[in-house]
């Protein structure tokens, strides 16, 4: 190879250097050392032969040649590195090798080219205790969190004006990255007035425990009917964005954050941040991977586009998020979803094809905007595709079905692939799914719907959804729930919604006669947690939970 390269011939290695794989999901430490060692002597390229004509595992072979590859030359200036002493391992200290995770990484770059961490680092308790303080709803505590690991990057702290202004004009921040959505810290004029501009403050929950702090570079007012026609579309107060925009305090304080202790949440265990998303992925050799953002618990037409969406992009991986912060009444409650989904991975995904976590932030309820901002976080998550439904993000009929997947079509640059899906209905005559784009071959009278909202409206009027509709295990679990007096949905305990009265949990649950079901796979091996932990764990480490 030495000489090859003073002549300027390029050379190709083949010798079975990921061998353990033919059998193994992942090579021996000497064999990284080898193909690490290939490269760093000249080779121009590396072959596989066994490890993909008879191997088990052939696009985890590839995925993981390409991944050493890229990982080594990401760190080595070629030129420069004349001994693999001294110079190798000065060039791996001047890149920050041992502390930058993003090093080599096969995923895509965050939003806005940088992962954001607000995380505090030395902060003196004594000096925090005596700064003047802001106390934050559940919500406001959410989007705290979220900027500080790096979620909604490229936010730092919340919006100023000349953001906000530009975000409700263009869905760009000022600087032209995309965003779509205010993040915004509403107080009185009151606690405005309290503060000054260049101060430091200390945002608290409600017991007082410190959760951040506040570097204050402006406060503001804002036009509010302008603010809610812009992010919601409409200032109708039936609308759940605009009626809460409605109760928004006057002034908005501007400033980035400083995470100092995670807030107190019940799914803490499934949050995980986006750094540790992005390395599990990397340690699955996953470099495409599908998004699925949901607020419901899942039924087949769901089930459909998830395993679609795997299948028609050959991606490695499918990633599946639900949203567990405060939604309007009538929605699931999160633990419901959890363990929908918890069912889900226990015995009908793809093995070593699914991985569950959860997005703690609320239900915006703004359409085509709400779409994008929920792209764009789950490309903060490593993810290289993401599933746009029909009507994704909307509520109620307040947009029109492909709303939220046309204004994709503004943002060529996104630096995510959309993956679209219209209307899925079942065919009771052909015994499985048909996405719209095939109802030609459906008879209309044949088709039948499946929605969030008929999923909802069936349980809570002690119907158990036929198979077609929703897995019988899932069906069973929430009926189990009504008839033990949970709580299923959001708004029980203080009103139900006015479009599916509130379920009593001694009503008779009648049965439903099921149709023709997909054919069940192989447990998944690929699961958000093994075991919870016994002790206490400290920040930064991903707690986990058994399935229900």
């Amino acid at each position: 190879m030495n000489k090859a390269a003073k002549k300027g011939v390029a050379v190709f290695v083949a010798t079975n250097l990921l061998e353990t794989m033919v059998e193994k999901r992942k090579p021996t430490r000497a064999e990284v050392h080898d193909v690490v060692n290939t490269i760093l002597d000249g080779a121009y390229g590396l072959a596989l032969s066994a490890e993909t004509a008879i191997g088990r595992y052939p696009f985890l072979c590839v995925n993981m040649m390409q991944r050493l590859i890229r990982h080594t030359v990401s760190v080595v200036d070629f030129p420069k590195v004349e001994t693999k002493e001294d110079a190798f391992v000065g060039r791996l200290c001047e890149a920050g090798y041992l502390l930058d995770r993003e090093v080599g990484s096969a995923l895509g770059p965050a939003h806005g080219g940088t992962l954001i961490s607000r995380m505090a680092k030395d902060i003196d308790p004594a000096a925090v205790s005596v700064l003047p303080r802001i106390e934050l709803a559940d919500d406001l505590q959410m989007d705290v969190e979220q900027i500080a690991i790096g979620t909604f990057s490229p936010l730092e702290g919340f919006m100023n004006q000349r953001d906000l202004r530009s975000v409700l004009r263009e869905m760009r921040l000022a600087n032209g990255c995309i965003w779509p959505i205010p993040v915004v810290l509403d107080v009185s004029r009151g606690e405005a007035a309290r503060h000054a501009v260049g101060a430091t403050i200390c945002l608290v929950d409600r017991t007082g425990r410190a959760l951040a702090l506040l570097e204050l570079e402006e406060k503001y007012e804002f036009d509010r009917d302008q603010y809610l026609k812009a992010v919601y579309g409409t200032l109708d107060n039936r609308h759940p964005g605009v009626n809460r925009g409605r109760a928004l305090h006057p002034v908005f304080l501007a400033g980035k954050i400083t995470r100092l202790a995670r807030r107190a949440s019940e799914t803490a265990e499934y949050e995980l941040t986006p750094r540790q998303v992005r390395r599990l992925f990397e340690e699955r050799g996953w470099q495409k991977v599908v998004g699925f953002h949901t607020r419901n618990v899942i039924h087949r037409s769901h089930e459909f586009i998830q395993l679609q969406a795997l299948a028609a992009e050959s991606c490695d991986g499918l990633f599946v998020q639900p949203i567990v912060g405060s939604k309007k009444p009538g929605d699931f409650q999160p633990q419901q979803i959890i363990r929908s989904y918890e069912t889900m991975m226990k015995g009908f995904y793809p093995p070593d094809q699914t991985f569950f976590a959860v997005l703690a932030t609320w239900s915006r309820y703004a359409g085509p905007r709400e779409a994008v901002f929920t792209a764009i976080c789950r490309k903060n998550y490593g993810c290289s595709h993401f599933i746009v439904g029909r009507d994704h993000t909307g509520v109620a009929g307040w947009y029109e079905p492909e709303a939220s997947q046309r204004i994709f079509d503004r943002f060529p640059d996104l630096g995510i692939k959309v993956v679209k899906f219209g209307n899925v209905t079942y065919s009771k005559r052909l015994g499985h799914y048909v996405h719209e784009t095939q109802a030609t071959v459906v008879d209309r009278q044949d088709r039948q719907e499946i929605s969030g909202t008929q999923a909802r409206a069936m349980l809570r009027a002690g119907q158990r959804p036929p198979e077609w509709f929703m897995r019988k295990a899932i069906s069973d679990q929430i009926v189990a729930s009504l008839r033990a007096g949970e709580t299923v949905f959001v708004g029980e305990d203080e009103s139900a919604s006015e479009e599916s009265p509130k379920q009593s949990p001694e009503v008779e649950v009648p049965e439903v006669e099921n149709g023709p079901g997909v054919t069940r796979s192989k447990p998944a091996a690929v699961r958000l947690a093994a075991r919870r932990p016994k002790k206490r764990v400290s920040a930064g480490v991903a707690a986990t939970k058994p399935a229900a």
